[in-house]
Order: structure tokens, then C-alpha cells, then sequence
């Protein structure tokens, strides 16, 4: 489909097949300035939001690291890896029809402190909104393992720190006892 749409601010004949182009580019809306993801960012790719809309694919938070192992292992620049990622025979299209509903006061779907509190997210966003929210659990669940373990490293110090003492202690009373013995046979 061939057309022009205005472009408001300047002006000028924009060709409609990069105004398409540009919608797909936006599945995803910048974060809000003081939103924080705990998602991993790699000094030397691109981030999981920009992915996802330069390549059309929804990557989970989580699977994002393979993501980034593959573009590793391609050699590939940055553009030419995302170019070609959506011929991924992995990739599976689905049809979306209906009308998705949610509560506006559930901050897991409703991006609140994810984007801006007047923004109204898409699907692609409000699955992003789930998907980081379900990530954050999964490293503070990982966090609290770590802890976990430390504890458990201090406790087994501990218990072999008594151990030890026992041990001596059992020690003492073995040497007593003997001692005892020897002095009763003496008394014989």
C-alpha cells in the first residue's frame, strides 16, 4: 500500500510503508524516566525493549540472555543479527483477535510505574509489564537462595566449631574415665 501521511510538525510528505514501519518499531514504550528494570543489559547489544521492536518478537526477560548468546555466537553486527533474528524457525506467529480486559488497579498488567501515569498499554506492554514483574521474582527469589546459603554456611561453622567441642570434651571425659579405672585397679 502506497500513500503519504502529513507529518504534523514539519510538514512533510512521509511515505505510509514507514509510517507501518514506525508502528512496529513502537510495541514497546520508552520506560518512565524513574522506572528501573532489573533486566540485563549488555555494554555491547541492544536493550530487550529495543529489540523486541526492531524485531517484532516478544523475548521474555528471562530467555533474553540466550538471545544475547546467539548474537554472540553469529558474528554478526548489531543490525544484520536483528535484521535476519525473525527468520528464526523458533519464532511462532499467532493471530490475535478480541478484546483483552484487565483491572486498572493491578499493577502487574497495567504498566503503573513502568510507563507514564497517563499511558494506556498495548498487549505487547502489558505482557511486558507481567513478564518483568515475574523476572523481578525470579532474582529476588535467587537473592533470597544466596542468603539462604550463607546462613546455612554460618550455621554449619557453628555446628562444627560445637563439634569440635564435644569431641575435646568427649575427649576429657575418655581420659577421666580412664583414669578412674586405673585408680580403682590401683585400690584393688
Amino acid at each position: 500500500m502506497k500513500g503519504t501521511v502529513k507529518n504534523f510538525d514539519k510538514s512533510k510528505e512521509a511515505n505510509l510503508s514507514q509510517v507501518k514501519k514506525n508502528e512496529k518499531t513502537c510495541l514497546i514504550s520508552e520506560y518512565d524516566s524513574h522506572f528501573k528494570p532489573d533486566e540485563l543489559v549488555y555494554d555491547d547489544f541492544i536493550s530487550r525493549r529495543e529489540f523486541i521492536n526492531r524485531t517484532g518478537v516478544y523475548v521474555s526477560a528471562l530467555y533474553y540472555n540466550i538471545v544475547y548468546d546467539e548474537f554472540k555466537e553469529s558474528g554478526s553486527s548489531i543490525d544484520e543479527f536483528v535484521e535476519t533474528f525473525s527468520s528464526n524457525p523458533m519464532i511462532q506467529e499467532v493471530n490475535l483477535s478480541g478484546t483483552f480486559k484487565y483491572i486498572v488497579d493491578d499493577d502487574t498488567v497495567n504498566g503503573l510505574g513502568t510507563y507514564d501515569d497517563t499511558h494506556e498499554p498495548n498487549i505487547w506492554e502489558i505482557v511486558n509489564s507481567i513478564d518483568m514483574e515475574m523476572f523481578h521474582k525470579w532474582l529476588e527469589s535467587g537473592r533470597g537462595v544466596v542468603e539462604i546459603m550463607k546462613i546455612f554456611k554460618d550455621y554449619d561453622k557453628e555446628i562444627s566449631h560445637i563439634m569440635d567441642g564435644i569431641k575435646s570434651t568427649t575427649s576429657d571425659i575418655g581420659d577421666i574415665v580412664e583414669a578412674h579405672r586405673k585408680a580403682l585397679t590401683l585400690l584393688d
